[in-house]
């Protein structure tokens, strides 16, 4: 669901494509400063699996905001020009949408090193005498 459209659900209203674009923008500076305040809290309280869950989920913003989107163009534009294909049996709908999955992925690896974390750190305190 879009930025304007959670607007809509939420208030009523509708955003025209400006005002989205400017509240995506202010929503992913702000989740950006939260991931940095997250892993300098973890750095701080030497809290390994969240140093590595921070980390990750700020390389895959950079990724997908940064890099995702040159590539993807690079890599269309030479899949019309009749470059050889990664995936040479699927179309380049597929293909793309196949690419833009490894963000997915690389959230979806952050999550679990979070997950195994919590619970080591939780079966350290539960077994620890007091």
């Amino acid at each position: 669901m879009s930025v304007g459209a959670d607007f809509f659900l939420t208030t009523g209203k509708s955003l025209n494509g400006g005002e989205a674009k400017v509240v995506e923008i202010i929503i992913t500076i702000l989740f950006t400063i939260l991931l940095i305040l997250g892993l300098r809290y973890c750095i701080a309280n030497s809290f390994k699996a969240g140093i590595i869950f921070f980390t990750l989920l700020l390389f895959n913003k950079i990724i997908y905001i940064f890099v995702l989107p040159i590539f993807m163009s690079q890599y269309i534009d030479g899949l019309e020009e009749g470059n050889k294909s990664l995936f040479p049996d699927l179309t380049i709908g597929e293909q793309v949408h196949l690419l833009y999955r490894i963000p997915d992925l690389i959230e979806l690896v952050a999550f679990l090193f979070l997950i195994i974390g919590f619970y080591q750190l939780w079966n350290s305190k539960k077994l620890s005498p007091k």
